[in-house]
């Protein structure tokens, strides 16, 4: 059977293999064999995408995660974004800088913190776009990418963290996202990796996976030359993260284990209504095995990181000032 590329429409696209949501509803994923980009097969439709992003997703409280230390250890690591993103513009505090899929704006802030004033955000109606907009000096729109527009040659960087595996036509969104940025301009993103030892050894268990809210996902080395034919210039990459890639070990590992998957994320997030069938024992050994097994997948990321398979990757591109409009 012929299974055509939501994003390229190409029909040419190869099995890889099953998942399974929340819901435990199963999907198929393939590759494109065009475009290189992966994507879910059924292709969600806007209803199950809407049920995909509820409330519980966000978390129902002020933060998304009601885990003591959370929160914070997620602050450290946007704040080390914002001084990254501030070197590379020069520190120069009168740079426009939108963050596509800013969440609850905790990026925007320390960007703020260090003297940042022009500051753009994208979020998907929710909980966390309510959180963001509550911080004064943030422009934001509530909405999806799609339809969102901003005039041509605008801002001096774009970020993406964890945001293109969400989106409905990535080929289209970085078009898009190219026409907004100005020449010399920095682009910052960060994704699953589809090629590193974690996806392959635990596929469809794989944290990242997370259908349907993920839906797509692409090779590395496939999106540096996609960058490339967009005029973009690869200025550094990242494979390396302690933010994500011990604890997607950990998670695909006891997806594996248990019958539902994600038990543990989603009690950090206090979602009651998903663990009200989960035993307590069974949240303890999972909370234990976290602690327990963490140094070791740190250990095992410094591997993996230097032979670029590991689970996350960031990426930062400069726009050539011939960049394809």
């Amino acid at each position: 059977m012929s299974i055509t590329c939501p994003f390229c429409h190409n029909n040419h696209s190869i099995f890889q293999w099953e998942t399974t949501d929340l819901k435990n509803q199963t999907w198929a994923l393939y590759q494109c064999q065009a475009c290189h980009f992966y994507f879910l097969n059924p292709f969600p439709s806007p209803k199950q995408l809407e049920e995909a992003y509820t409330q519980d997703y966000y978390g129902e409280g002020e933060k998304k995660f009601s885990f003591p230390l959370v929160e914070n250890v997620l602050d450290f690591f946007r704040s080390g974004r914002a001084r990254k993103l501030n070197n590379y513009l020069n520190k120069n505090t009168s740079s426009f800088i939108l963050d596509v899929g800013c969440g609850n704006g905790r990026f925007l802030y320390y960007l703020q913190k260090i003297g940042l004033k022009n500051l753009y955000g994208i979020e998907l109606p929710g909980n966390s776009a309510e959180r963001a907009s509550k911080i004064p000096f943030l422009n934001i729109k509530i909405e999806e990418i799609e339809h969102a527009h901003y005039p041509t040659d605008f801002f001096d960087a774009i970020t993406m963290f964890h945001v293109l595996e969400h989106m409905k036509n990535p080929i289209q969104i970085l078009q898009k996202m190219t026409s907004w940025l100005k020449d010399e301009g920095i682009f910052m993103v960060s994704f699953p990796n589809i090629a590193s030892k974690q996806a392959q050894k635990y596929r469809g268990m794989w944290l990242h996976m997370d259908p349907p809210r993920h839906l797509n996902f692409i090779t590395p080395n496939d999106f540096i030359r996609h960058m490339n034919q967009l005029g973009f210039e690869h200025i550094e990459s990242s494979y390396f993260s302690l933010e994500q890639n011990p604890y997607g070990y950990v998670q695909s590992f006891l997806n594996k284990k248990s019958k539902k998957r994600e038990i543990l994320f989603e009690s950090m997030k206090g979602n009651i209504n998903y663990l009200k069938d989960v035993p307590k024992k069974t949240l303890f050994f999972h909370r234990l095995f976290f602690i327990l097994s963490t140094p070791y997948y740190i250990l095992l990321d410094l591997i993996e990181s230097w032979q670029k398979k590991s689970g996350t990757v960031t990426f930062v591109f400069k726009k050539k000032s011939y960049a394809k409009r």
